[in-house]
């Protein structure tokens, strides 16, 4: 699962904890979207009046269900050439890795980041185990997700009654590109130690 460096920073730091993802080709009728006795495991059932009156009908999960692992892809770069050769070093425990993360990476370096759809897996340092997954409406989002997200707010107001930080959500990463209506896979999710 790919993340800009601003979000790995807040996973770091332990302050981002759920993640939205679009909803691939959802069906324009469906009015909502859950959970039944006839979801498959993986799955959303989303539901709506159709031109053929009632409808359901399924959509897979592209990043998988609660207790499943996603690894962390992020800008980065490699001081080796090679990356057969940096991969060797990156896990030799005894030499300093070639690989770098411009999440950490806080002064313009001039180094050429790579982006994170072009990160091999055995590079990631980050690893999650989904927690929940559930499928909401972007707009819909509250202020306790908006915290969970990563996204604080600076009033003095407790979360629950606060709600600057959802609009800086809807302002932020979402603004140009999705309507509040477009519906949203909600990744709950706790960080790992990397698997063996």
């Amino acid at each position: 699962m790919s993340f800009g460096s601003e979000m790995v920073e807040r996973i770091l730091a332990g302050r981002k904890t759920q993640t939205r993802r679009i909803v691939k080709e959802p069906p324009a009728w469906a009015e909502r979207a859950g959970f039944s006795a006839f979801t498959p495991r993986g799955f959303v059932s989303f539901r709506g009046a159709s031109s053929r009156g009632y409808g359901e009908t399924f959509s897979k999960s592209d990043y998988g269900v609660d207790g499943d692992l996603l690894w962390v892809r992020e800008f980065w770069c490699s001081m080796e050439r090679d990356l057969k050769s940096a991969r060797s070093q990156h896990e030799d425990a005894m030499s300093d890795s070639p690989i770098y993360y411009r999440a950490r990476v806080h002064e313009d370096t001039g180094l050429d980041w790579k982006v994170p759809s072009k990160m091999p897996k055995w590079m990631a340092r980050i690893w999650l185990e989904i927690t929940e997954v559930s499928v909401v409406r972007l707009g819909d989002i509250k202020p306790r997700d908006a915290w969970a997200e990563g996204y604080y707010c600076s009033c003095t107001r407790p979360v629950p009654q606060c709600a600057g930080n959802s609009e800086a959500f809807l302002a932020g990463e979402w603004a140009s590109s999705k309507k509040p209506t477009d519906w949203v896979w909600v990744y709950q999710f706790k960080r790992v130690e990397r698997p063996a």
